[in-house]
């Protein structure tokens, strides 16, 4: 069963990637890029979920979801990130959410390879496609 989700991350690659991994799993699929934005984002939108980046421009991950669970107590967040120290896990744990760690992201990755290596493998073909569209226009006579 798909579920709506709202992806939030400033760097547009990275919110590309995570929409190629969770493609087939969630729709609509709704993105923002900054910690100021999920409130309304959310508001507008009403996801099952929020995958939510740490280090955003402004509102940090942290302080948007506690601002997010605040405004909407029942909301689902999941902190994707690389950081696992004590702190940090004291910062999730005190926002009431869950986090992904390195050593999950690690497992989730040998689940997630294929879908991956799918959107790279598109990606690279469109880039291709892209050069040789680019090369044939530039050689007309």
């Amino acid at each position: 069963m798909n579920r709506k989700l709202l992806i939030v991350e400033d760097n547009p690659r990275m919110r590309q990637m995570i929409r190629a991994v969770v493609a087939d799993l969630a729709a609509p699929i709704t993105e923002c890029e900054g910690g100021e934005e999920v409130c309304a984002c959310y508001a507008a939108r009403r996801p099952d979920w929020v995958l939510m980046d740490v280090e955003l421009p402004g509102l940090d991950g942290i302080a948007a979801t506690r601002a997010l669970l605040a405004a909407e107590p029942a909301t689902r967040v999941l902190i994707v990130t690389g950081y696992d120290d004590a702190d940090f896990r004291c910062d999730t744990c005190s926002a009431n959410v869950r986090m992904i760690t390195p050593e999950e992201t690690a497992a989730l990755a040998q689940v997630t390879v294929r879908t991956i290596c799918r959107w790279v493998e598109a990606e690279e073909l469109r880039f291709a496609e892209h050069l040789k569209a680019r090369s044939s226009s530039a050689c007309i006579h």
